[in-house]
């Protein structure tokens, strides 16, 4: 089981790097204190200049996998990037609401710092309770 450990908004201990099948091929997405956290694995590196692109985060169920959140970063373009993430890679329950979202590698440590809000309203509202993965 993965597991972020945070405090003051800074990553302090995590597994979610380490000798895990998921460890170089997933993100993960954690909350600590008042905002998110998304763990990018070396693997996905390149995605870090597409989120740095972005001028904010999107949070919202998935509009194609029934599990799964997707993460978009608005941009000026029409098709912004976009993470998706199974419900397995997220350590709490996603509510609505106005976040900041920090964005992390494992070699560089913090990389951006991004507004971040979750939708309320509408088909892919994101009030997700997926506490029933870490059971």
């Amino acid at each position: 089981m993965f597991f972020v450990q945070a405090r003051n908004n800074q990553i302090v201990e995590t597994n979610v790097w380490e000798g895990h099948d998921y460890s170089n091929r997933f993100c993960f997405l954690s909350k600590a204190e008042d905002h998110w956290l998304l763990l990018i694995p070396e693997r996905l590196n390149f995605a870090l200049d597409e989120i740095w692109a972005g001028n904010s985060a999107l949070i919202e169920r998935s509009r194609h996998e029934e599990d799964c959140i997707d993460i978009l970063f608005p941009n000026d373009s029409e098709k912004p990037f976009k993470i998706s993430l199974d419900l397995g890679l997220v350590d709490k329950k996603i509510v609505p609401g106005d976040f900041i979202m920090t964005v992390w590698s494992r070699q560089g440590g913090l990389e951006i710092k991004l507004n971040c809000h979750i939708r309320a309203k509408g088909k892919n509202a994101a009030a997700i309770d997926n506490t029933a993965c870490f059971a």
